[in-house]
This record gives C-alpha cells, structure tokens and sequence, in this order.
C-alpha cells in the first residue's frame, strides 16, 4: 500500500502543488489555467476522497492519540479531514464550470482552505500520504502571493549562547530550533517557541557543519573527527551512533521521506546518499562527477541541498553561482535559478542554501552576495540583505544556511556576526492593487463600456485605483471628492475634501487608507479608514501625478513640474525625504527626468517611470539614479517603440509593462515579446476612435482594463477575453491556391508592378490571437483589411501586412482579430508577376469560417478598336469638349460580378451609364468609374451587371485631345454581348457647345469603392433631367428678383 500511494504521488504533486490561493479570485484564476490534462489529473486526485475519508481518520487522529498529543489533536486531522474534504469539492465543482467565475463556490473553498492552514499551526501531527502536505520533517510554510519581512529583523540567538562558529540552525515543525555550537561542542535546543535554550546536547566532535532533526526527535550531524561521517543522536537512547561514512567534509545534509540520508560534499563536488533503513553504509552518487564542471551533469563546491516530496533534489551549486534541480533518477540537472537557466532568473553570487515553501518555491542563501533571494509567482528577489549593509549591526554577513518556523518566520545563521537572525513575516496579503496574470498574448475586447462619465467624474479626471475586492476608487476634481464604486454596486460613495485643489492622484493602502494628493497645497493627505479623518502624510514641492506605496511601506511621488520622483519611508521614526529619480531639472540624460506622470514599483523595487515630456519609460533600480530606458526612441532603449507623453504605467504578475501612450491615444504592452498595441489601435490606414488623450489605468481581479480617457472626460472599461489565453486545443485550417497567370492583378503600391493575388473573408468566433503564415516555394506577402478589400485603393481600410523577407521569405501574421468584424486577408507574392502554389495556415481553438472572395479571371468577351479625331468628344472636365470617347452598349445573359479592363499604351479612362449617356451630361445615369489609378493608368471597373439592362460603356482618356489604340476585355459569370452605341446627337454638337454639369445624389455603384474625385457625388439619380430644369427656372427667378431689386433701388434715390 505504501508503494501503491509513492507511485500515486509522484503523478500528482505537481498538479495539487500549483493550486494555492489566497482569495477567491486567486483560486479561480489558478483553477482555470490548468490545462485540459491538468484538470483532468486534479479531478481523479480528488476522487480519492469519496473513498478515503475513513482511512483519513484512523491514520490521522489514532497517531495523535498514541503520541500523547492535547486533547485538540486528535481531533484535528478529522477536522482537517472534513475541510480538506469542503475544500476539493468546492473545488471541483469550479473546475467543471472552469470557464465561468464563481464566488460562492470559491469562498467555501478558500475558507476550507484557511481552515487547514490554522490546523497546521497547532503543533499537531497533521502530515499524511496524498497531497502536498506529505512533506520533509521541516516547515514549508504557505505564504501568500508576495510576502513580506521585516527588514531588519532581530537576533534571536548571540555568541554568548552558541560560541563563535554556529554554520546551521534546523527548526522542526512543532517550531524546535536546534543550532550546532562548534566550539562548545554542544546542540543546543529551543522547544516550543521557548524564549531561552531548553536543552543542550554534548558532542565530542570537531568540526560541526550541519543538523537534521527527524520527527521522532533523532538528531543528524556531519563533522570530520575522528574522520569524515554523520552520526545520530537517537532521541530515545540519548547515545551517537555513526550512520554514514563519507569521502570528505559533507556541507549539508538532508533525509527525504524515504529516509534516505543526503550528504553534499563541496571539495568532491558531489552528492551522495545512503538508504537509512539499510543495514549498509554504502553510498550512492546522485549528482556530480568528482571533479568540478560546469555541464549538467556536473557541481562545482555544492553546498546547501533540499530534497522535496518527489524525491527530486535541489542543490546550491556554489561556484558556477546557480541553483540546479536533478529530477529523480536523472544524473543532468536542470538549472533553475541563476547562470545558465533555462529562462530568464536572476544572477546569484555564491548561493550555500537552498529551502523551499509550500508552493515549492525557492529561497535561496548567498554566501558572497550576504543576500536571502525569494522566488515567487512574480520572479525572484531580494528579501534580506538587500542593502549592502551585512556588516553593520542590523544586517548580515556571510549568511550560511536558512530554515522557516511553522509561522512563515525566517531564521538565518549569520556565520561572521556570530549569531542567528530572526526575520519576521510581516505581510500575508501582498499588494492592495491587483496584479492580474496573462499570457504572453492577451486581448480585451476593444470597444469599451463608459464605466462613469463627466456627470460623475467631472472634466478632464485623471486618477484611477482599483483594490483587490475590485472597489474602485477615483476622484471628482471640480466637486472636490473622492468617487468609490465598492463591488457590485453602480452608485459610488463620495468622500468630500473640503479644502483640496486640482488633486490628480490617490493611492489605497491595504488597510483602506486613502493617500490623496494636495500638491498644490504641498502635500499629500491621508484619510484613514477608522477614524474617517485627514492628516498630513508628506510634504511635496508640487502636484503629484502619480502616488505609490511599496511593499515596505514608501511612499512615492512623480512631480511633473519639478522633474522628479520622490519617496518617504514611514517605517523609519523621522522620516526623510529620499530622491528616487530625477534632478529637479528638465532633461534627457539617464539621470533627468522632464514632466514624470506614472510611476509603479514592482516587487524588487524598481521603480518605473512614465517621462512623459521625453517620450519614454524609464527604470530606477533600488538606490540607482542612473535610468534605464525600457521603451522609447532611444538606441539604448530596450525595446525601441515610439511614444508620445506616455502618462500611466502598471506592471502585470508575467512582469509585462502596460503603458498609458497618451498623445498617441492607446494603450501598449510590453515585455519579452516585444512592444503591442492593446487597446486604440490604429492600423496601417485605419485610425482608432476609442480613446482621446487617456491619462491612467489599472486592473480589476478579472483582468479588465479600466481607463481613464481623460479627453472625453469618463473612465471605460474595456473587458479582458480570458479565452485568449487557452492554447489546449488548437485547430489548424489550412488552404492551398495556385496563382495562375488567370489570378486577379493588383499593384500593391499604386505603381508600375502588378501582383497576382487571391482574397479570402474571414470571420473568427472569439477575440484572440490568431497566426496565419504560409508555406510556399517563393517569396510571399499577406495584407490584412478591416471590413472590405478594393483592389484599386489597396491602402484603404488596411489593417495589416506582413512582405518582409523574415520567417523563411514567407509571410507570417500574429495579430489580434475580434469576433464582430469582417477582415479580408488578401494572398499575393512579394515580386510582381510570380505565380506558384501557396499553401495558407491559420491557427485557432475554434473554426473560423473563411470564405474565397477573388475569382479566376474568365475573359468573356474583348473588343479592339482606337480613338482617332473621328471620334466624338464630350465633358470629361465638365467644361469643353474636350476628350475623345467611344460609346459601347453591354449586356449580360447572367447577373452577377464582372471586370472591365483596357490594355493600351495610352492613358484610359473608364465610366458605364445605365440606360442611356448623354456627353453634355457626364454625371447623368453614371453608376461607376475609374481613371486608371493603381493599374497603369488603365481603366479597370468592378460592377455587378444585371441581366435584361441596358449599359453604356464609354472610353476615354485622361488628357484631351489624345487617341490612340486600346483593347477592352470583360470578364465574368457568362458571356457578354458588345456592340456599338449610336445616338443621333453626338455628331451635331459643335466646339461652341457648353457641357451641362450640375450634381445629384444617385446611384454609384458601392461595388466599385471608388469616388469621382474630391468635389463630386458617387452617383445620379434617374430623374436628373427634372432637377436640371429646376435649376434652370430658379436661375431665371433669380435673376428676375434682381433686376426687381435694382429698379426699386433707383426709384429710391430718384
């Protein structure tokens, strides 16, 4: 049975491991990115429960009894049990309506979850075989998304109790710190929390380097006299007994739930272990191969070492300074924190020590660096040690090992100082904002909802702050109030600020306090929760536009009249003004700042900067005043990306930039990936109207957007599409075309080249990222339109292109599509005139429904003729006739859509007429046009042609007086009939004749998209004739009321 539930862990851990939450929220977000097979697992796993809650009881609460435990504990794992029980069901239930967010649902289960966390803290024996909590025999604690410690911390233990060489101190889950005294040759032991040693433990051994405590008490220790071993101190005899040899001096030793016993051998850059439950001392090497490397498979003076419930071993590889995991069984680690990861980390210098939490995240010791380095879902960072500050009395020195009290509570052994440091966990909770979680591709939906208007929020709001109950503050800078919209409800509470002006900015703390800014009045004010009153927090030399406060409680402000960011630390009894950024004057060097807006500091307290007056964002690290720039124009920028007075900036937990690019009116996101417009996004010809001059955003716990649009005066909401992110089941569609010699033809750049081409309508069922690429023997290109494709106004309505010679010289589009518009995605090749088979790909989790637009050229008919000064003339520029044309009448046997196209070495020009044309009348029954532009300046007409209608067809050019040879092809549904058109009157017109312009409103066809010029109409109406006449009484009307007028003039003065 034993066997049978290892193997059932080792399948699991990884899956119930990733699931920890802190908030409902949390936990449905967690729950819903669990791929298909991730569910699937955890739904099995928690199966187990229907059939095991017995056996739970019986192997949980008897142990407790049997160990003389108080009364609570053998109760406890029942109650444990039960909430563990609450806890997976309410969980389950989420994950088979994973798609959808429940609060109910996921509040049981992080009270259940809460619940068994208290549990844990009891001291009560609570460690069992099928979840996370089959754990190693000391404490793993489960911390929140970014916890804190006190920064300083106290020294729990001094020289005058452990002697002047202590290397280690293990704390064991009922809170027992055991701490090796060389020099003493003593273990000295703190049970329960106890405040003085409660017991001590004399050791003849030199040489002391490391301790494992083992729940029933027995006690491991390495030391190299009389020679290199670890002995045990058996709790229930009180004597040593040796239960390894080893090669050398063992810097670290660890026993895995297997009790196997771990040794790290730093001068053999190995480690070994030794099966405890075996009468043999034999050792095995898992990882290292006796001489140092920095390959895989290789250690270089390996010193701290954890082993976690998969048996997977984790090792602090000193001198190559990372951190490298050797999966069970497996000789080549991977390298998971420092040089040589696999993905970006963090650099570590001389890591000794190596623990992980609950959530199996890493804390790494630094023996050169003097720091405590923490992962988390955010990425690693600092946490003690973090100033450089180890020799004076509040830091440390050459930190060697590090354990957790059941609490959370680091304890370090501070090796030069000559003491243990207690650090104590100060923050559960995290940041107040949120910090939403994306994939590397999100997508909102980009049409906005008015979350409140000017009505509300006055003009011109710039402030915005969203907490982690999604209570959303702003404020009302005409009416002097602070706006709070808790959740769920429409109507907003309102704080009054009497004596505030033009404040721009709030942050909210986690206890609900309110910093405002009053920067006008050279302050920034607090409004504090509990007692609903106003204090003076900080002085300021000017408004500011941003406030921030950091996880240590700082205080920021960006000033954009004084060129600099400031900050006040409220943990210290005087606090001080500090300069973060900035030089009081306006520039663009890397230390000068002009008109800072936004500011945001992450978790390693960089401090990030929109400079708004020098188009950038830049980056201060932790007491550097030397910026980095992360977007801008600059060279040295890291992601070179034009801005225009970016305002806002906010970091997501993937540690994604998300910039307010004000003047440029949308908003940006940017990280690995590159720069993205996420929200007013203008195409290559098309221009957004979503925004106007936005000032701010932030996140609700569902990763919406909220903006203030500062320009139309009303905060909007845009929705976050949490499909966009699910890759678990793509569908491919593909597509193979030919390009013929019988393919459309389009000049791409209005010039001399043509390019066979096809065009496909597509239409997608959900907002996400789609790629489409082709596979091809040539060069290709792609162009993508919004709503509508004119071959001959290729620039219009475009979206998108991809024709560079990236990606194997064939196109590949990654771009976002929503699900309420129409796009056109048109297939050509990158030189003119290539013809060959493409094969089109495109990727989604849905079908897309692509339809074929272009059609095979099918030349139904052709006419060969030539202008001479034969031929009539009429108004082409509705002044003299000037231009000579030829009038031909069309009929189609079959509706439907045909092109009209000239080859010529002159310049043609093209119009069709519906019923009748008449050569003084050029505007009278045109339905369509063109004049060559975009085809050589050959005339080419789009037009769906009706069966049974009579069509004139008139060519011309585009100079007077010009003639010359030309061809005009017709393809099409069927064949099409061509003959002369004759009327009686063309002839008779004379040079004197005046053409009849006048404008009407009817009838160009919208199949051609083309516009007769900037000053005309689309088209005429059928009853042009009346309003000609009209026109011509009303001038005669006209005309006759001013002679009226001017006779009565001169009666008047005569």
């Amino acid at each position: 049975m034993e066997q049978f539930y290892k193997r059932w862990l080792k399948t699991t851990p990884a899956i119930l491991d990733a699931l920890f939450y802190n908030t409902p929220d949390e936990g449905s977000q967690t729950l819903t990115v669990l791929h298909v097979g991730g569910r699937n697992a955890y739904r099995l796993a928690n199966y187990y429960d229907f059939v095991l809650p017995i056996i739970l009881f019986l192997s949980l609460s008897l142990p407790n009894t049997a160990l003389g435990e108080k009364c609570y504990c053998p109760t406890a794992p029942f109650i444990y049990m039960i909430s563990d029980y609450i806890e997976n069901i309410a969980e389950k239930y989420i994950l088979e309506i994973y798609s959808k967010q429940n609060d109910s649902m996921m509040t049981l289960a992080c009270y259940a979850g809460l619940k068994k966390i208290c549990l844990e803290r009891q001291n009560c024996h609570l460690t069992f075989f099928y979840t996370h909590n089959l754990a190693v025999s000391l404490n793993q604690p489960n911390l929140s998304s970014v916890p804190t410690w006190e920064r300083n911390g106290i020294t729990f233990v001094n020289e005058s109790i452990v002697g002047v060489k202590n290397t280690d101190v293990f704390i064991d889950r009922k809170n027992s710190i055991y701490i090796l005294s060389d020099d003493k040759k003593q273990i000295i032991v703190w049970h329960n929390n106890s405040i003085n040693p409660t017991q001590t433990i004399s050791a003849d051994f030199l040489s002391f380097s490391s301790i494992f405590v083992t729940p029933n008490g027995d006690i491991y220790i390495s030391s190299e006299f009389p020679s290199f071993h670890i002995t045990r101190w058996i709790s229930k005899t009180k004597i040593f007994t040796k239960v390894m040899n080893t090669s050398h001096h063992c810097y670290d030793i660890f026993i895995d739930i297997n009790d196997s016993l771990y040794c790290s051998m730093s001068m053999n850059n190995q480690v070994s272990k030794v099966n405890l439950k075996s009468s043999s001392m034999n050792t095995i090497v898992v990882a290292g191969t006796n001489s140092h490397g920095s390959n895989p498979n290789e250690l270089h003076h390996p010193c701290g070492i954890f082993v976690d419930v998969n048996f997977d071993l984790f090792v602090a590889d000193t001198e190559n300074n990372r951190i490298q995991l050797f999966p069970f069984g497996e000789t080549n680690a991977i390298t998971v924190a420092g040089w040589q990861s696999a993905r970006p980390t963090i650099n570590l210098n001389g890591p000794v020590g190596v623990t992980l939490d609950a959530k199996k995240y890493l804390f790494i010791v630094e023996l050169e660096g003097q720091q405590i380095i923490a992962e988390g879902p955010y990425g690693f960072r600092c946490i003690t040690g973090c100033y450089g500050d180890g020799y004076q009395s509040i830091g440390i020195s050459f930190p060697s090992s590090i354990s957790f009290d059941s609490f959370g509570n680091i304890f370090i052994a501070d090796f030069i100082n000559q003491r243990i440091r207690k650090f104590q966990l100060e923050n559960l909770c995290g940041f107040p904002l949120n910090i939403p979680r994306f994939c590397s591709k999100p997508v909102w939906n980009r049409n906005g909802i008015t979350f409140t208007d000017q009505s509300i929020i006055g003009l011109n709001p710039s402030s915005i702050f969203i907490d982690q109950k999604n209570s959303i503050y702003s404020l009302n800078q005409e009416k002097k109030q602070i706006l709070i919209w808790n959740e769920s409800n429409i109507e907003s509470t309102r704080i009054n600020l009497s004596d505030f002006s033009y404040s721009y900015s709030l942050f909210v703390a986690l206890n609900g306090d309110i910093y405002i800014d009053d920067g006008i009045n050279h302050r920034i004010k607090k409004w504090t929760l509990n007692t609903k009153n106003f204090t003076n927090e900080m002085d300021v030399f000017s408004s500011c536009f941003g406030l921030f406060i950091d996880r240590y409680n700082h205080l920021y402000c960006s000033m954009p009249e004084h060129h600099q960011v400031i900050k006040r630390n409220f943990s210290e009894g005087i606090p001080a003004i500090i300069i973060v950024a900035g030089t009081g004057n306006q520039g663009s060097t890397s230390t000068m700042l002009t008109s800072p807006h936004g500011i945001y500091v992450d978790t390693e307290f960089n401090t990030f900067v929109a400079d708004c007056g020098n188009n950038r964002i830049q980056r201060f690290e932790l007491e550097v005043k030397v910026g980095i720039t992360e977007v801008g124009d600059s060279s040295t920028a890291q992601h070179q990306y034009s801005l225009s007075c970016p305002t806002g900036i906010a970091l997501d937990s993937q540690r994604f930039l998300f910039i307010v690019d004000s003047n440029n009116h949308r908003i940006l996101r940017s990280g690995t990936n590159g720069v993205h417009c996420v929200i007013g996004c203008n195409g290559i010809s098309i221009k957004s109207t979503k925004l106007y001059s936005p000032s701010n955003l932030a996140f609700d716990n569902f990763g919406n957007m909220f903006v203030v649009d500062s320009g139309n005066n009303r905060i909007q909401k845009f929705q976050y599409s949490k499909n966009s992110c699910d890759m678990s089941s793509i569908i491919q569609w593909t597509h193979s075309l030919t390009l013929t010699k019988d393919s459309q033809l389009y000049s791409q750049d209005c010039n001399e080249e043509n390019h066979y081409y096809e065009s496909f309508q597509i239409e997608v069922p959900e907002n996400r990222y789609y790629s489409i690429w082709s596979s091809a023997d040539f060069d290709t290109s792609a162009f993508i339109y919004e709503k509508s494709f004119d071959s001959l106004h290729p620039n219009e309505n475009l979206l998108t292109k991809d024709d560079d010679e990236a990606f194997d010289n064939q196109f590949k589009l990654e771009l976002p599509l929503y699900n309420n518009i129409i796009y056109v995605l048109v297939v050509t090749t990158r030189y003119p005139m290539k013809t060959g088979n493409i094969t089109i790909h495109m990727s989604s989790l849905k079908n897309v429904n692509v339809t074929r637009l272009s059609t095979l050229v099918n030349i139904q008919s052709n006419y060969s003729s030539q202008l001479t000064t034969n031929n009539p003339k009429y108004c082409q520029d509705y002044k003299n006739l000037s231009h000579y044309y030829q009038a031909l009448q069309i009929y189609v046997k079959k509706t439907g859509l045909y092109i009209i196209w000239s080859k010529s070495e002159i310049d043609t020009y093209g119009f069709i007429y519906k019923d009748n044309f008449d050569p003084l009348k050029p505007l009278h029954n045109l339905i369509v046009y063109h004049n060559g532009a975009c085809n050589q300046n050959q005339l080419k007409l789009f037009i769906n042609l009706q069966e049974n209608t009579k069509y004139i067809f008139v060519i011309t050019t585009n100079y007077p007086n010009t003639t010359g040879n030309y061809t005009i092809f017709i393809s099409g549904e069927n064949h099409v009939t061509i003959s002369h058109f004759f009327d009686s009157k063309q002839h008779n017109y004379s040079a004197e004749v005046q053409c009849q312009f006048y404008s009407t409103t009817a009838g160009l066809s919208s199949d051609s998209g083309n516009q007769f010029y900037s000053t005309t109409t689309t088209g005429l109406s059928s009853d042009s004739e009346n309003q000609f006449y009209s026109i011509q009484i009303s001038s005669v009307l006209i005309i006759l009321m001013f002679i009226e007028g001017l006779i009565n003039n001169l009666f008047i003065l005569f």
